[in-house]
């Protein structure tokens, strides 16, 4: 009987070992999350570039998405129109259309119903108004 514990022991200390061989440093668990979230954040911010923003290349692609749906010349929902440039314009210059894209008080949230414009989109929108919403 002492013999089959010792064996019994012997196997189960065995186990322990060999489960408690498994190496990992935390610093480098860490960094490699780090690592991770860090190439996420490059990547945002590439897919984000604001240098050189132009009405057709950046802006129009945005308003075609989330704002042709309801607002364009064959929907026109609330008599609220947003193409051409010009009708896209008026919005800009009144003011309106930062006020409701940014969710602002006083202004109808939009896109109705839908989910904010990222914050990229957003970002595009107001470097464009800032350098004078161009029709480039």
């Amino acid at each position: 009987m002492n013999r089959f514990f010792l064996i019994l022991c012997s196997f189960f200390f065995a186990v322990l070992m060999l489960n408690s061989c498994y190496y990992d440093v935390e610093e480098e668990l860490y960094y490699e999350i780090e690592e991770e979230l860090y190439q996420d954040v490059l990547e945002n911010i590439a897919d984000c570039d604001t240098l050189m923003v132009q009405y057709t290349l950046n802006i129009l692609p945005i308003i075609d998405q989330h704002c042709f749906p309801c607002h364009s010349l064959e929907t026109a929902f609330a008599n609220v129109v947003v193409e051409p440039y010009n009708g896209l314009k008026n919005y800009v210059d009144n003011g309106e259309l930062l006020c409701v894209l940014n969710h602002q008080s006083g202004c109808s949230p939009m896109p109705k119903n839908a989910a904010k414009l990222t914050d990229c989109e957003l970002a595009k929108i107001e470097k464009w108004i800032d350098d004078g919403a161009q029709n480039n």
